[in-house]
């Protein structure tokens, strides 16, 4: 079965459970849920960069029963929209994937959707990056992650948690059981910021990636992730593209390596080196910085 609408690129096929919408008119939207909830299996839901706003989540509400994945990114949707997706996804505990990147999505939405994943164990992957969520935001999100045994990869990029939020996220790493990819990218976050998270990452053994691009990490923070890198096993890659490293963290960063057989790539492209300074690195091809 299949059913197909001009104007919206709507597709429903029950083998894959997946409903991708793209440029979705208000009329589809009105009789979406009434098609939808008529399959009997659960199913994964694309509206992503469609603007139907906290109307449109409202009129969604008869689907959650059915929904494991939800994408809802690009879509103007507030604090308000985020309240009813916590109130519905809470009364069934499905969801797996929750998608609401570029949102308008405050510190007061982000206590909503750290409620969903206190209370859905079956939800593994969060992206909400690019709202306008700040420091207590950030540690609401953060102290959710540190309860879940669940969560695996937390998309935050582009939200100014500060270093603040970034310590509250290295206390959720200690000794996280099932996170493995982490992004703390545009976050505002500064020395004492990578260093808890450094720290917090001598105690991890389940992050794999770690992306920390366009923060304010310096050759201070460099030698903490430095330090890191002496006793973490499981980091595979981690990214500090276009922050304040100079040549003196990134050999501190080379000369950890040589105690580190693990880790596959560390990129800082974009930081403070000139180029004729790359030649003092070329020598460890797992620094990465064209």
């Amino acid at each position: 079965m299949r059913w197909e609408e001009t104007q919206s690129s709507l597709c429903l096929m029950p083998k894959r459970r997946r409903c991708c919408f793209r440029t979705l008119t208000l009329t589809v939207l009105w009789n979406l849920p009434m098609k939808l909830v008529k399959t009997s299996k659960e199913f994964a839901l694309d509206l992503d960069n469609n603007n139907i706003n906290d109307y449109g989540v409202k009129e969604l509400v008869p689907c959650f029963s059915k929904l494991i994945v939800i994408r809802l990114s690009v879509n103007q949707i507030t604090d308000n929209g985020v309240k009813v997706l916590s109130e519905e996804l809470k009364k069934y505990k499905i969801i797996t994937t929750l998608g609401l990147y570029k949102n308008q999505i405050t510190d007061v939405g982000a206590k909503y959707v750290a409620s969903i994943i206190e209370e859905c164990s079956s939800l593994t992957c969060l992206k909400i990056g690019c709202n306008r969520i700040t420091v207590e935001g950030g540690k609401s999100l953060a102290f959710a992650v540190q309860k879940s045994r669940t969560i695996a990869d937390v998309g935050m990029w582009g939200n100014k948690i500060g270093d603040e939020g970034a310590k509250a996220f290295a206390d959720a790493l200690k000794n996280h059981p099932s996170l493995t990819n982490l992004s703390l990218s545009c976050g505002g976050i500064s020395t004492s910021g990578g260093r808890s998270i450094a720290e917090a990452l001598q105690e991890n053994t389940s992050v794999r990636i770690f992306w920390l691009t366009e923060n304010e990490l310096n050759d201070e923070s460099a030698e903490s992730f430095a330090e890191m890198l002496k006793v973490n096993r499981t980091l595979k890659h981690l990214w500090l593209i276009q922050n304040k490293i100079t040549i003196k963290g990134a050999i501190c960063l080379k000369e950890a390596l040589k105690e580190n057989s693990h880790i596959n790539e560390i990129c800082l492209n974009g930081n403070l080196l000139e180029e004729a300074q790359f030649k003092l690195l070329e020598d460890e091809a797992r620094i990465i910085c064209f």
